[in-house]
């Protein structure tokens, strides 16, 4: 397991300080070894929290399977990110996966933290993706967006290989509200009736998130669940909510 970044705050939840170093824990030792420190010359993100982390693994032409540590967004005190940085496991180094932003014409998400996310490297046929949901951002804004920023309700997918964004359009009329802050997770659904000529069953990665925050001023936090469909890209709400 790794994770990144983070913050740190005094026992009065002041005087915080931004994280931006890379820790490993071996889930058999149980042992936690930091690989990378950061805030130095080497190449890697800058200190952050709030970011979203997933992990893939894909072979591009033909070459060796290699798995990737995937961060993207967050924020630190002037602003939010919309940065990516891939960690490459068997490389123990950081590749900078953002696009070109400033020269490019193509669309991209705006910057934003505590979004949702998912990897999606299941498909054969399709390069492999990062899907992205919500978070909080001002999409109107560039920098110093703390004051005016607001929950958000779009939907991108990340092209790993190709380094590109594309907004994604959701089948049929259900979505989530615009959240932030949500529990997320993804899993494989195999259907029995979804069976390969060599036998094998074809699997369908699923997204889900559950509550969150509606409004960044508070009082509108939610108990519901949801799951997306990265294959047929349909939400689909579950009938009850939870209270916790």
């Amino acid at each position: 397991m790794f994770v990144f970044g983070g913050k740190v705050c005094g026992a009065d939840g002041k005087d915080c300080e931004e994280l931006g170093d890379l820790w490993q824990l071996d889930l058999v030792k149980r042992k936690w070894t930091r690989i990378w420190e950061g805030g130095g010359s080497d190449k890697g993100p800058n200190s952050r929290h709030g970011h979203s982390a997933v992990s893939t693994t894909f072979s591009v032409a033909g070459s060796e399977s290699k798995t990737y540590f995937v961060i993207y967004g967050g924020r630190d005190g002037d602003g939010y990110f919309n940065d990516v940085w891939a960690w490459d496991v068997e490389g123990s180094s950081w590749d900078d996966w953002t696009p070109d932003y400033t020269h490019s014409t193509a669309e991209f998400p705006s910057r934003r933290d505590h979004h949702h996310a998912a990897s999606v490297d299941c498909y054969a046929d399709e390069n492999p993706k990062m899907v992205v949901f919500g978070g909080r951002g001002d999409p109107t804004s560039a920098k110093k967006q703390h004051g005016s920023s607001r929950a958000l309700d779009d939907l991108w997918e990340f092209d790993m290989v190709s380094r590109s964004w594309k907004e994604m359009k959701v089948k049929g009329r259900h979505k989530p509200s615009a959240r932030f802050l949500a529990a997320c997770t993804q899993y494989d659904a195999i259907s029995s009736v979804d069976t390969n000529d060599d036998g094998s069953q074809s699997k369908t990665r699923m997204m889900v998130i559950f509550g969150g925050d509606r409004s960044v001023d508070g009082g509108q936090r939610t108990d519901d669940l949801w799951e997306f469909n990265t294959w047929s890209h349909e939400w689909t709400q579950f009938g009850q909510n939870y209270a916790c």
